[in-house]
C-alpha cells in the first residue's frame, strides 16, 4: 500500500458528505499530520536556524490551528482514515 490519499479515505466514510467540507477536513488532517511529524523529530523546543537559540518549534501552532478546523467537522467519520494513517506512520517510523 502506498501513500494514504485522505481525501479519498475521508470521501469513503462519507459518501453523502458534502464534498467541500471533506475537502477542508482532508487538508486540515494532511496538514496536522505533516505538523506533528515535525514536532515529532525535532521537538516542541528547537534551535533557531541561524542563531542556535532554543525557541518553540513554529509547527506546535500549526498543529493546534489545525485541530480547530478538524474540530469544526468532528461530524464527519474519520475513525478509518486514521487508523491508516496510524499505520502508515508505524511503518514510516520503523522504515
Amino acid at each position: 500500500m502506498g501513500k494514504i490519499n485522505i481525501k479519498d479515505e475521508v470521501l469513503k466514510e462519507n459518501p453523502r458528505g458534502s464534498l467541500l467540507e471533506i475537502k477542508i477536513l482532508s487538508d486540515a488532517l494532511a496538514t496536522y499530520r505533516e505538523a506533528q511529524e515535525n514536532i515529532e523529530r525535532t521537538g516542541v523546543i528547537c534551535s533557531h536556524p541561524k542563531t542556535g537559540a532554543p525557541l518553540e518549534n513554529p509547527y506546535v501552532k500549526v498543529r493546534a490551528s489545525q485541530v480547530g478546523i478538524i474540530q469544526k467537522f468532528s461530524h464527519l467519520k474519520t475513525n478509518e482514515t486514521l487508523r491508516l494513517l496510524e499505520v502508515e506512520a508505524s511503518k514510516k517510523a520503523k522504515a
